[in-house]
Formats: C-alpha cells, structure tokens, sequence
C-alpha cells in the first residue's frame, strides 16, 4: 500500500512488476512512459544455498533490461496500439528478499542497501502511523496543507520538543 502511494502520487512514478516471461516483459515497460521514478518491487532471483525463499525470473528480466538500468541512451516503449515512443528510462529502486544478485546487475546499481529494523524500534515513544507519515510530509512541504492546519501541527510539533 505504502509503497505504491509514495511511487505514484508523491514520486510520479510506477511499480513495474518483473514477474513476467521476458517475452511479454516490453508490453509491462510502457508504463514508464513520461513516469519520473521506477519501481521494480519484490524482484525474486535465485536463492542462496539453504535458503527456503522461492526463486523467479526478476534479476534475469533485469539482466534484459541493462540499457534501461544504464540511463544513458533512449530506449523505445511501446504502448498497445501507439507508436514506440523514445526516453531515458527513469531511474528507479529494485527491492527483493536475501536473493543472489547477478554481477551485471551490481555493476549498474548502488547497493545494495541492507535495512534491519532497529533494536529502539519497540521502545520508541512515537509509533509511526499514517499521522505521522501525513505530519511529516506536510512539515517537509512533500504534501500541501491548509494553512490552519499547518499551524497546528507546528504547534503539536513544538510541544514534542519541549517535552524531550
């Protein structure tokens, strides 16, 4: 749910699924098509030995798409019944589980970024929510507010800090 309101509406972007035949890959790529940001979410691969994850196709359509990973040439989309359009492939976030990561793949991404929930996580005061989430995205001005409403989480924010 989340990541697809901060892919779309916060981001402009896209969630492109990788779990598809390679042949049937370019008709999901469209999609991309005048987006600012790509997501490739839950991309599978193959496992690491003794690991019970299921493996997919996600890095070897990857491994397909390396002009597109790349960003510095125009690649064509084509849409259903239109005319391949020609763009730089928007620049994007690749998210799997503990899978194998081809070498190819490595050397057009940064990463990876390995996140681990922290130890404080369950003794912080404030839990997260879609509240805060929203109080955040306003004070950041990512989202727009009235300026009532503004106001006030000003103010709420300012009574946290005096508390601490």
């Amino acid at each position: 749910m989340w990541k697809n309101f901060f892919c779309q509406w916060l981001f402009e972007g896209v969630n492109i699924n990788l779990k598809v035949d390679k042949n049937r890959l370019p008709f999901y790529l469209w999609q991309a098509i005048g987006k600012r940001f790509v997501l490739f979410d839950d991309v599978k691969g193959r496992q690491h030995s003794g690991s019970n994850l299921t493996p997919g196709q996600g890095f070897l359509n990857l491994d397909y798409l390396r002009g597109h990973l790349d960003g510095h040439v125009e690649v064509q989309l084509e849409q259903k019944n239109k005319q391949p359009i020609s763009q730089i492939f928007p620049p994007g976030i690749i998210t799997c589980n503990d899978y194998k990561v081809p070498a190819s793949i490595k050397e057009r991404v940064v990463g990876p970024i390995n996140i681990y929930p922290s130890k404080h996580w369950d003794i912080h005061p404030m839990n997260v929510t879609e509240e805060t989430i929203y109080i955040g995205c306003v004070l950041h001005n990512i989202l727009s507010a009235e300026p009532e409403v503004h106001r006030h989480i000003s103010l709420k924010v300012s009574k946290w800090w005096r508390k601490e």
